[in-house]
């Protein structure tokens, strides 16, 4: 074999390696850039309609709430559907700074009086609470609960003794605090789960364990039993320094216990007289422009749409409790929100204004004259008339 026809041979092969080399290398890395790409689709998407809900511990009522509203509110059948991240938080009071300072929180289950007890606690920092931090709806609310030893009946047998109040600025501690300082009762503050507090209560190492929550509380039916010898201590005229109830209930609603509700700890036939705060949907209020506001509009659209379901078996019973048009006394709703509502509103009257107007019709001589042209432009200067009518109503109020 010559050598020129060895040189084209050798050639040949080498560029037809290099050639197969370049075709797998570059495969390859079409390869990469197709699994990159579609992997940074896939993340966009999931993360796309996600917000997160700040709760509590699992003895309370923010949990299992919490899960109703991901169980009700997630479209896991859709790869970008609604998505709603609870998390296990530190509750009530903190569940506002959550939402105020922590980065990837939406929204938190708090208190209604929590905004205003920050504010006191720090006009400086929270001066701007109330703009900052807005609600989707009130839900329901939590009942204060004072577990003691049977021979404690009054309020004042427990000045200067050991009181658990759960977590450092939880509902349950703002409560407790609140309460006993309109009582002007001291006591010495302890912080511990709700189980070890209701143990510590029974062995004699503390006075009393305290929980602000919606009732049932599963710590309660759960781990205090008949023989126990314990019951929930009533907030009434009765257990309370003089005008005490009278000044609780200035800040906190008149609420009871039932032997429904707690049947080893409250007699049969009987209630427990105590207070009461409700519990919000908190949100941050972002600018209207941004990504995280779109998404809870998106939220409270299907929140709010979707609400019979939480009505139903086996969601929790204080779903029962909530009107998704209470107002919560000094807060602004979320615009999404009122948004929301005034639609709903605006459809329910639909009926109530055809009505009105076959009735303004029936009084006109030629009604029965009329064309189908002329009723629409009578109609069109009744509207006119019915949202005037419904603008000044609004602004007298």
């Amino acid at each position: 074999m010559g050598t020129d026809v060895k040189h084209s041979i050798r050639f040949f092969t080498v560029n037809f390696v290099t050639a197969i080399l370049l075709a797998v290398t570059g495969a390859s890395i079409l390869s990469a850039q197709t699994t990159s790409e579609l992997y940074q689709e896939r993340k966009t998407e999931s993360n796309e309609n996600t917000v997160t809900l700040m709760a509590a511990g699992i003895t309370g009522t923010y949990a299992p709430i919490a899960q109703d509203i991901q169980s009700i509110v997630d479209e896991p059948e859709k790869v970008d559907g609604m998505r709603v991240l609870p998390i296990l938080g530190r509750g009530g009071g903190h569940n506002v700074l959550d939402v105020l300072f922590l980065r990837g929180v939406d929204m938190g289950i708090t208190q209604q009086e929590h905004l205003e007890f920050f504010k006191r606690q720090n006009p400086v920092l929270y001066a701007n609470i109330y703009d900052r931090v807005h609600y989707i709806t009130k839900l329901y609310n939590s009942e204060y609960h004072l577990l003691v030893p049977k021979s404690v009946t009054n309020l004042s047998q427990l000045e200067g003794q050991k009181v658990n109040f759960y977590k450092k600025f939880s509902a349950t501690d703002i409560a407790g605090v609140t309460i006993f300082d309109i009582l002007g009762i001291k006591v010495e503050a302890t912080y511990t789960d709700l189980k070890t507090s209701i143990q510590q209560v029974k062995d004699g190492e503390i006075a009393a364990a305290t929980y602000l929550a919606g009732a049932p509380i599963s710590g309660f039916t759960t781990y205090v039993k008949p023989e126990d010898n314990l019951h929930f201590l009533p907030l009434s005229p009765e257990t309370l320094p003089e005008g005490g109830f009278e000044a609780l209930l200035k800040v906190f609603l008149p609420a009871t216990l039932s032997n429904d509700t707690y049947p080893d700890i409250v007699p049969s036939g009987q209630t427990v007289s105590t207070v009461a705060s409700g519990a919000v949907l908190a949100v941050y209020n972002w600018q209207e422009a941004t990504d995280r506001y779109r998404r809870l509009a998106k939220f409270t659209d299907a929140f709010f749409s979707k609400f019979d379901e939480f009505l139903k078996p086996p969601r929790h019973p204080k779903w029962q409790e909530i009107n998704l048009a209470v107002n919560v006394p000094g807060w602004t709703r979320f615009k999404p929100a009122q948004q929301w509502l005034d639609r709903q509103k605006t459809a329910s009257s639909g009926g109530d204004i055809k009505q009105a107007f076959e009735q303004f019709l029936q009084g006109r001589p030629d009604n029965g004259e009329l064309s189908e042209e002329q009723r629409a432009k009578l109609f069109n200067e009744f509207m006119n008339w019915w949202q005037n009518r419904a603008q000044v109503s609004t602004t007298s109020q």
